[in-house]
Order: C-alpha cells, then structure tokens, then sequence
C-alpha cells in the first residue's frame, strides 16, 4: 500500500508538472527542454494503467513520448534559392537556385533587374538539370535580399513555387517606395544583418487541455483601439500592429485561449474575403499583403512571449488554376504553369468542385515538395501547430495516405511536440493512429457529428433539440478509433456557410428570437459543453463579444463591445471556464474516455459530462440544460458517495445571475451524493434548482 501511495502521489506531481510545462513560454527553451520532454516521457508511462483501451496506439498519446530525431534547423528543402557566398557585412552576394521540374529538355533561366527581366540573359542565368533526377539548378549571380524574379521556362514566365513569399502591392511600397502590381517571386535573407531573430521559444500543447481563437488576419485587428486610431494603418501593417497593438494581451488574459488559429498564411489569390486565402499558390512563404516575413515573424514571437501556440492552416489538398487580372493573373504563371514533357501539367490535374485542382500526389516529388514546404514554415516561422485543409480530398486520391504518412513522419522526426490537426468529415482506417505503428499519425480530427449536432440543435426550441444525435456524436470518435476531436462552437465555416439552420452567422446572431438574455443562456451552455466533451476546444471572439452578423460580411472583431455590461459577463464566463479547463489535469487528451457522456435525458433535454482525473482520483461533472424549463430537485447518477463542490454555475451573479442554486446549496450543511444509483450508476447528485440553458461544473471529492 505505501508502495501504491508512492506512486499515486508521484504521478499526481509529475501531472501537475507537465501541465505547467505544457503552458509557460519558457517551457520549449534548450535548457529546459530536456527536463520538460523527461517529465513526459515518464507520465506517458506511469499512466498507461488508468487509459481508455485503444490509446496506447494513438498519435495523439504517443507522440508525447518521442524525441526530435535530427534539430529542425538542420532541415535543407531540395528546391528553393540557397546563399552561397556572403560580403563581409554578412549580406547575401550570390546564391544557388533548384526547381522541381521533371522535363529533361525544359530550356530555364532565372530573371531579375541583374539581366533586365530577361532581355539580357548569359548563359549564366541557365538553369540545368542534375542527373538522374526531376531538379534543376543555376547560379544566381546577383543575389541581395528582397530580390525579386520569375522563372522563364521554354519562353513562358512562371514563379518560384517555393519562393520566401509573393509581391503584392502592400510589399512593393516596403521594398521600394512604389505601389505597383507586379506579381513576382521574392527571396526573402532571413539570415541577413538586421533581420528578425526570434526571442521566445515555440510552445508544446502537447498532452494539455486546448482553448483555441479562430482569427481572421485583418478581422482581428480592424478594429482594435492603439494610438488613436482603430487598427493598422494600412493593411500592409497588420502582422506588426497585431504584434505591438496589445491585442494578444486580450487573448491571453480575458479570453484565456492557449492557442491560435489564423486562415492559411501563405500567399494566395487576391481577394477581399477569408476564402480567397484558401486559394494557396505557395506552399513555403507567408502572405504579404499584411507585412513582410521579418514582421510574421515578430507577431509569432508575440504569440510565444505571450504563452500562446500558433497554428498554420495548411492548404495541401488542391491549388488554384488561375484568378488575379492583369499582370497579377496567376493563369499559366502559377504551379500549373510548370508541364511536364509530355506536356501534362507537373503538380496534378484533377479538377476539384471549386475550380481549383487536386496535387498529384501520387507523383513521389510532388508529395516531397508538399512536405517541403510545411517543414520550411516550420523552421522559418517557429510553427507550434498544423490544421491540414480538406484531408478527404487528399485520403481518397492515389497516393493521398502514403502523402499522409510520410508528412507526419518528417514532422516527428524534426519537432515531434507539434500538435497536428486534420480538417475531415468522414472516418478513415489508421487516420489516428500512430504513424511509427503504421497508421496515419493525425492527432486531432474533426468533430463530424458534434458539428452536425450544432448546426442542427443549436437554434431548435427544446421540443425539437435531437439529444440522440448528441448521444451519437459523444460515443462515434471511440466506435471509429479516433480519440481525439476538435469540438467547435463555431469556426470561420460554421459562421459564414449556410447549409443547416444553426450555420450562417454568429451565435448570438443565431439565437437571437430566445431574447437577449436567454441567447447568451443558451450560448453558454453549448459553449460549455462543446469544451467539456473533448480536450480541444474552438470559439472565436464574437462569441465572447456578443457579436451578431457573419464570417463573411462582419468578419472585424467589434472590440467596442467589451465595455458592455452584458459582454463584460459573458466574457467572464468564457474565461472563467477555460481557466479552469485548461488547469484541471482532468481534461488532458490522454485522460479522454469514453463514459465522457454521463447520462442523457431525452425528455428534459438535459446531458451530464464526466471527466476523470485517475492520478487524484477527481470526478468532475458538468450537468447540461439545453432546454429552457427550469427544473427542481433535479437528480443524476454519479460513480459514488461523495461531498460535492460547485464549482461554476453559468447563473452565478458574476456572470448576471439570479445565482439561485449557489444560494439554495448554501442553505445546505453540504452537498453529498446519495448512496441512492440513478442511471446505472451507483450513487446520485440531487440539485435544488437548475436554471434554463444551466451550465454546472461539479467536482466530486476522491
């Protein structure tokens, strides 16, 4: 017995521990990484007794126990311009420059301002091809930073598809003074003197509880108050002013999120609206329309000092054909400009239902560029987290899965602790299992059926709310092998496309016919349960804010708000909630079960969550009403006989209450579940009063 005591008190420490590491800045530096990754390793196994059968085997559990097999900054991409000799101030002179090519007779030269855009070329701007492979290479003999050329491949000018980024005219005027159009590959020195060095490490989510922001990159700044003005000055300003604003102060400490995610990064077709960036056309730059690469890099570092990981949405599905007007048209420019000898374009064919084309992934060098490019952003932007777009797309064309599985290797093998995540709707085999064991090593997947229930439930009146399909979506990631879920509120998608009734808009947009304040009741208690039925939770600032519209027409934060005493309540429970669930060792991924779902009552429409904390012993419930009846002496079935503490109630006076059920208990000596079973469970919790749209988080003494 001392022998067991021992060791629950040692793993209740090294829980804590990982936590903790999980969430400070510091935790990833070089010196204390090696202690972080020892303290991991050793609660992965001391743990393996108390997991769900099944999560030994996934990504999500296991890539917490490996180590980086080679360091990121060792990672060379085969294409791309590389510096090969420096002045002695350190400034780039000349390089090399590789492109994948696959034509052994393709006629190439690189051209710059150094041969006049192509009308006086040497035979040294040839590029030629490298024996027994699809690459070719040539000198840049002229190369400076902030270099920009295109490509001339027999007679056609394309870009470089793994240029540092793309001209825009946002770029243009930083570079030299001038707006212009022009749309041209641009080699970005990030090594040069004077370029940005990141400060602070990237952050580790892994095995932590994650509360995650979906931004829009220009929505998130509009309209943000700093020196007299709302927002950036321009939008070629907009990495830095995120950086500088005191924006991510917000996001750290009154929305508690530990994490970010921004539509794709990369440069894209020009356009005004979030779709437009899903429209990639360079898989290994960022986009900059809103600042250089030097100021991507100075609002990632932000995120980090502020404790914040930053996810990129990786757009490796498809690529656009064409789009953009004039001299910025991308139409036999861009990726499909490049042809094989036989004339077939080299990077796929296949038409997509949104008029772009899938990458050929069956074609070994394409995969190998695609993965290229995200261990390039990688390493150049002190990624923490990948979201892959549209991965239904990709699993079900020739040679999506293998794409798949080497993409995940290269990743482990690299920066093991990146958290990765996979936009998909249907259930696949092996998607998340472990790719050292053969599977696809996906580690967090789309929450399909709980989607569904939101769009279908959320904005229902409760004769109509189908607990059933909430009963489905809480049992299908275990009956299909995938643990880990994304549970999302709402997302970009979710407000913007309208295919189902509780889609198209933003919550409290949604929900507005409930009046103003049984709206925010409601949103609250499905903002409550999408965090408590997984580890991996979205909402967006608008949910926090009260804000109505959509995604696409309102995309701008309307940071006004926040002096509104509604909002003020609403934002305090948002963040009183995510404290506590990113604290509560209860809710690490690893500890993820499948009695998540403690009963579900159909008539009332009322659902109880479980989580368990097996090293302490700590049940912790959280009742549910979907429904707008208020109802008495309402009884549910726990684990056991035990004293009980509320822990929040959504109807709490700091959060506008009435706070009748803190007051009722407080009448009580105490609150102690009954020896009484209810729902097959040995013992019940009986509370005097649960408000309409309740949400109640109990904690169960060990």
């Amino acid at each position: 017995m001392k022998q067991c005591s021992f060791r629950k008190k040692l793993i209740v420490f090294l829980t804590v521990a990982g936590l903790a590491l999980s969430v400070r800045p510091e935790a990833s530096s070089a010196e204390t990484k090696p202690r972080t990754d020892c303290v991991r390793r050793l609660l992965h196994e001391l743990s393996r007794a108390h997991l769900e059968p099944g999560m030994a085997e996934q990504e999500g559990f296991r890539a917490g126990l490996r180590t980086a097999e080679r360091p990121l900054s060792e990672f060379q991409p085969e294409q791309r311009i590389r510096v090969t000799r420096r002045n002695s101030r350190g400034e780039a002179v000349r390089g090399k420059i590789r492109v994948l090519v696959d034509h052994p007779t393709a006629d190439i030269h690189i051209i710059a301002d150094f041969n006049d855009w192509g009308k006086k070329l040497t035979a040294a701007d040839r590029l030629r091809p490298i024996p027994d492979t699809p690459y070719y290479e040539g000198d840049v003999r002229t190369l400076k930073h902030g270099m920009q050329y295109r490509l001339l491949v027999n007679g056609q000018e394309v870009f470089d598809p793994t240029s540092s980024t793309i001209t825009t005219p946002q770029l243009f005027k930083k570079l030299t003074g001038r707006e212009e159009d022009h749309l041209n590959s641009v080699f970005w020195d990030s090594e040069r003197p004077g370029g940005y060095r990141f400060k602070a490490p990237s952050i580790s989510l892994r095995d932590a509880p994650i509360v995650s922001a979906q931004l829009d990159l220009w929505g998130l700044p509009a309209k943000w108050p700093f020196r007299g003005r709302n927002g950036p000055a321009t939008i070629g300003d907009t990495y830095r002013f995120i950086a500088e604003s005191g924006i991510i102060d917000w996001l750290k400490h009154e929305g508690q999120y530990n994490s970010v995610r921004f539509n794709p990064f990369g440069p894209s077709i020009d356009g005004p609206g979030w779709r437009f960036h899903y429209l990639v056309i360079n898989q290994y730059g960022v986009n900059s329309k809103f600042g250089t690469p030097d100021e991507f890099r100075q609002m990632i570092d932000a995120f980090h000092r502020a404790g914040i990981a930053v996810q990129a949405d990786i757009v490796a599905a498809h690529v656009p054909t064409s789009g953009n007007w004039g001299i910025r048209s991308v139409t036999g420019t861009g990726a499909l400009g490049w042809r094989k000898a036989d004339g077939s374009t080299l990077y796929g064919a296949e038409q997509t239902e949104w008029g772009t084309v899938y990458f050929d992934f069956a074609n070994p060098f394409v995969r190998r560029h695609l993965i290229e490019g995200v261990l390039t952003m990688l390493k150049e932007y002190n990624l923490d987290s990948l979201r892959l777009d549209h991965l239904d797309g990709i699993i079900r064309r020739k040679g999506g899965r293998e794409f798949l599985r080497q993409l995940t290797g290269e990743i482990r093998k690299y920066k093991p602790e990146v958290v990765i995540e996979a936009e998909v709707f249907h259930h696949y085999p092996g998607l998340s299992h472990a790719s050292d064991l053969g599977g696809l090593g996906i580690d967090f997947t789309t929450q399909a059926e709980y989607t569904l229930f939101i769009r279908n439930n959320l904005v229902r009146p409760i004769t109509e709310i189908d607990t059933g399909e909430l009963h489905t979506a809480l049992h299908a990631p275990f009956n299909h092998g995938e643990f880990h879920k994304v549970f999302a509120l709402t997302n970009q998608d979710e407000a913007s496309l309208k295919y189902a009734p509780g889609m198209g808009a933003y919550p409290h947009d949604l929900t507005q016919n409930l009046g103003h304040e049984m709206s925010i009741r409601k949103i609250q208690s499905f903002g409550g349960l999408s965090m408590f039925s997984g580890s991996y939770y979205v909402d967006t600032p608008p949910v926090r804010l009260l804000q109505k519209g959509n995604f696409d027409d309102q995309p701008a934060v309307e940071w006004g708000a926040r002096t509104q005493d509604d909002v003020i309540r609403n934002s305090r429970f948002f963040k009183t909630l995510s404290t506590y669930f990113k604290t509560e060792p209860a809710f690490a991924p690893q500890y993820l079960r499948r009695s998540i779902e403690n009963h579900v009552d159909h008539q009332n429409k009322v659902v109880s969550l479980q989580r368990f904390d097996p090293q302490s012993g700590k049940h912790v419930y959280a009742l549910v009403n979907l429904g707008d009846r208020q109802l008495l002496d309402y009884g549910f079935g726990v684990d056991r006989s035990a004293n009980c503490k509320l822990v929040l109630d959504n109807h709490d006076q700091e959060f506008g209450g009435a706070a009748r059920l803190r007051k009722a208990l407080s009448q009580k000596a105490s609150l102690t579940s009954d020896a009484q079973g209810m729902h097959g469970k040995a013992a019940s919790l009986t509370l005097p009063i649960v408000e309409p749209y309740s949400f109640i988080v109990l904690e169960l003494d060990p």
